[in-house]
């Protein structure tokens, strides 16, 4: 049995570079493979209109809160404003196009990803 060790020296920067090239790929191959960024990357309906009632194991469903805080969501619903704010923010964070969830052609050029960008010209802003 052969086996290799490959050492790649990274500093932190690199290492986050590299991440936002995997995460970037992968929502290449998403949108290849059909899926429609800004209608897709939601929560299914319910999460807005029916209350959490309770979570097996965690009843008064208690989740970490502002700080050290504790608070429970039992009974609570999503705010849609407010999760399509916060989509809106994950996109502009990751380098896409806020009005349709695409990537934008620039984002993939600074990330060493053109060939990519060619590839999906037809979704890329």
């Amino acid at each position: 049995m052969i086996c290799f060790k490959i050492v790649i020296d990274m500093d932190e920067a690199g290492l986050n570079r590299f991440g936002e090239r995997i995460f970037n790929l992968q929502r290449a191959i998403q949108l290849r493979e059909g899926r429609r960024p800004k209608t897709d990357d939601t929560l299914a309906a319910f999460n807005f209109t029916d209350p959490v009632q309770t979570v097996f194991m965690n009843p008064e469903v208690i989740v970490p809160g502002p700080g050290d805080e504790a608070v429970s969501r039992k009974g609570a619903v999503l705010d849609r404003e407010a999760y399509e704010t916060m989509r809106d923010g994950f996109y502009a964070l990751r380098g896409w196009d806020m009005a349709s969830g695409c990537q934008k052609r620039s984002t993939l050029k600074d990330l060493g990803l053109s060939d990519i960008a060619d590839e999906l010209a037809l979704y890329l802003v």
